[in-house]
This record gives structure tokens, sequence and C-alpha cells, in this order.
């Protein structure tokens, strides 16, 4: 089942300071403070997590689903038939290429950022042995699938309510996407609150990191894992069209 539902960002926003702002100023003023007030919490963000070790949680569940169905055509095409919003080009022709070494290991899957729920049945068709978790600020997002084990309601800037949601959930994940609120507050607090939750061999992406404001930000995390036991690739596209911003970083954290 697919949802027509409005992104739910703009709606849900939990800053109620950020949320009037909007009503009273244009989007590039409004978005220009709000980077403005990121790139100072980054500070306290990267100090708070390069005192994390990240090591897999020990004794979480792993359920698994028997299925033997497999489709033979590429992620992007299932993008598409669910109208995914995520960018058109490259960015889907990479997932297609990491995604097909993976595609018959990945069991559980958590997605930040249900929306219209198109990532999620794109995800539950191509990775045909997977179990569905999904995070939303919008309860009114979820639904009812037989692959899906559970959504939860969180909000990525409270922290405490994503590991709340990540102690519900007891789950180690073979995949996890932040498809969430696009903005390095929420991408650091999710990374906090989900590391710890990814298997062995696991893979988390963070989408949509805004390549030209952030990344110096996001390099000092990155020097972090690669201390840890994570292995990193981080690529930028160009992405035409997109109201975030042209030139988007999609950071991939594998678990060795």
């Amino acid at each position: 089942m697919v949802k027509g539902l409005k992104p739910t960002s703009s709606y849900f926003l939990s800053q109620v300071f950020w949320r009037i702002l909007r009503k009273i100023l244009n989007k590039k003023l409004w978005t220009f403070f709000y980077r403005l007030s990121q790139k100072i919490k980054m500070r306290n963000l990267i100090s708070n997590f390069s005192k994390n070790d990240f090591k897999l949680v020990e004794n979480l569940d792993y359920p698994q689903f028997s299925n033997t169905s497999n489709e033979d055509q590429k992620f992007s095409h299932y993008l598409n038939l669910f109208k995914s919003s995520k960018p058109l080009g490259e960015y889907r022709n990479f997932l297609d290429t990491i995604f097909k070494d993976i595609k018959d290991n990945v069991r559980t899957i958590l997605e930040l950022g249900v929306s219209e729920g198109a990532g999620i049945n794109a995800l539950k068709k191509y990775f045909y042995k997977s179990l569905i978790w999904g995070i939303d600020i919008d309860k009114d997002t979820f639904f009812e699938d037989e692959r899906v084990v559970k959504f939860d309601v969180a909000d990525q800037l409270k922290i405490k309510t994503l590991q709340l949601s990540a102690k519900k959930f007891n789950t180690k994940f073979d995949l996890i996407i932040d498809d969430g609120w696009h903005h390095p507050e929420s991408q650091v607090n999710s990374l906090m609150a989900f590391l710890p939750y990814l298997n062995r061999g696991g893979l988390y992406i963070v989408e949509d990191i805004v390549h030209d404001q952030y990344f110096k930000y996001f390099s000092k995390i990155i020097d972090h894992l690669k201390k840890k036991e994570f292995s990193i690739t981080y690529r930028n596209f160009q992405i035409k069209g997109s109201d975030i911003s042209n030139n988007l970083g999609y950071l991939f954290i594998r678990r060795n």
C-alpha cells in the first residue's frame, strides 16, 4: 500500500521556533539562518560523536523471513515503480551497483523517514528475504504489511526518542537508510542512536548531505569511524532540481 502523503518535515518539525520562523521568512532566508544554526550545533555533536566506539550491541534479535521469490530487476526499477523521490540518475545507478552485491544477504532493514512509503516498498521488493522496520515523526505514514515488523514514532532532532526506538526494536540490521529530515543535527543524532545496531557486514547509508555546506564537519565524523571497525565511502553527486541543494553527499558506512 502506498499512501499519498505530503512530506512530513515541513509540518512536524519539532523545534517550534524554526517552524514559526518558516512561516514568516522566505525559504532562502530561512535556509540561511537554519544552516548557520546547524554549523554551530555540529561542534558539540562531533564532540559527542567522537566519544563513542559504536560497537555492536550484544544479544540482539535477528529474525528471518522465509521467501524464495526473487525478481530479476534492479533496485532503481522498484524506485520508479513506487514513484520514489530519490534523485534520478547517478545516485540510483550507484545504489543498483552496491545493492547487487548484498541483495541475497540482507535480512533486516531499517528506514528512517517513511513518508509516502515508496522507499520501504522498493526495499521490500528488491531485498526479497528481508523484514522491515521504520521510523517517522508522523504516525499517519505507517501501514500494515506482512513484511513490516514494526513502525515507531521518533523525532530525529531528539536523540532520546531514537535511542528508545532502537531499544524497542532490539534488532541488528543488515541495512539502515537515513532518508528522514536531511540536516546534520538529525543525521548525526541518528548515527549515534543506530550505528550500535548495525550488523557485522551491514551497511548504513546517510542520504542528502548538503556537501558544500557540511562536508568539512562530516569529514571529522568519517575520520573517527575509520579509526573504528568501519569502512567508509563518501560520494557527492550533482542533483538537478533538488530543493535541498544541487550538490548532495551520500555517506556509506560498512561494519567490518
